[in-house]
């Protein structure tokens, strides 16, 4: 078991140098390839938190329409409205 752990670790390095950036080890990028990474670290972790948003407010629409039928689908959509407006006013303001 030991020797296919080590093995596998082994596989994996050749993998990552195999697949690295050619100028990793450069002086000068080195810095920015930290700050990339920190930054596509924040933009993957909003992204989740979006996501994760989006799928906990169509479950709850949907346990709204199971509960209480067809005003339980259309009442949420009636109270967004406002909701809905505003965000247009601010995607046209840029």
């Amino acid at each position: 078991m030991v020797m296919c752990r080590i093995a596998n670790q082994n596989f994996r390095k050749i993998i990552d140098m195999t697949f690295a950036d050619p100028l990793e080890g450069a002086v000068d990028s080195g810095h920015e390839t930290n700050s990339q990474k920190t930054q596509e670290q924040r933009d993957t972790a909003t992204a989740v938190r979006i996501m994760v948003g989006v799928f906990a407010f169509l479950l709850a629409w949907g346990a709204s329409v199971v509960t209480w039928g067809l005003p339980g689908l259309y009442l949420p959509a009636v109270g967004l409205v406002p909701v809905v407006y505003v965000m247009l006013l601010l995607i046209t303001r840029g």
